[in-house]
């Protein structure tokens, strides 16, 4: 439910409730990979936080390994950042 709400907010530009609601996900169920995900797409708003945002990806790729759109997202901010 958290993560559910915390995307509709993200949808309509109230990032920091989002992050919130995803925060609130993440202390739930820190092995959620959608929530980690979720919480990836909020960090890449505006102010983008980056590599906060791959570190989530990150984590939800390696609980969901064959999670393609996790593993394009992690390769995608690599590619985008550098080493």
């Amino acid at each position: 439910m958290h993560n559910n709400l915390g995307l509709a907010l993200l949808q309509l530009g109230r990032r920091n409730e989002a992050i919130g609601q995803l925060q609130t996900v993440l202390r739930l169920a820190p092995d959620s990979a959608d929530g980690h995900f979720s919480m990836g797409r909020a960090l890449l708003g505006a102010p983008a936080d980056e590599r906060g945002a791959l570190r989530e990806f990150e984590r939800a790729a390696q609980l969901r390994p064959d999670w393609a759109v996790a593993q394009s997202a992690v390769g995608q901010l690599r590619a985008r950042l550098g080493p």
